[in-house]
């Protein structure tokens, strides 16, 4: 896995997750560490910023795949955010149908509290 987390900090109750690509092969898994990690504390609601991420490979997607897989087992959302061209090319081949993607992280927070306001809405009745 060649995902490097280089910062995660919050938004209203959104988790930004600003990533790289780190070049060659990394020895643990960085991001999926930390989105189990924040699930047990109670976090639902990720968006993962892509764009310093330049290339995806096999592994990186699965990576994606997986953080999804387990941030939607828990009933949370998990988006991305704006891939660069070359990645948003690759992913839309791929796995499109599996993310919401987003150009700006303003319009991401406010999408997600969105959707978390109505799932708790949801949830009251």
């Amino acid at each position: 896995m060649k995902w490097k987390v280089m910062t995660a900090r919050l938004r209203d109750e959104v988790v930004v997750i600003d990533l790289a690509w780190a070049n060659g092969e990394r020895d643990e898994d960085e991001l999926s560490a930390m989105i189990v990690q924040l699930l047990e504390q109670g976090f639902r609601t990720f968006l993962l910023n892509l764009a310093r991420v330049r290339n995806l490979a096999g592994s990186e997607i699965g990576g994606l795949l997986r953080a999804s897989t387990a941030v939607t087992r828990k009933g949370g959302n998990l988006c991305l955010l704006d891939p660069q061209a070359r990645v948003g090319h690759l992913l839309a081949m791929r796995i499109a149908s599996r993310f919401d993607v987003f150009a700006s992280e303003d319009e991401a927070v406010r999408s997600l509290d969105g959707l978390r306001a109505r799932a708790n809405m949801l949830e009251r009745l």
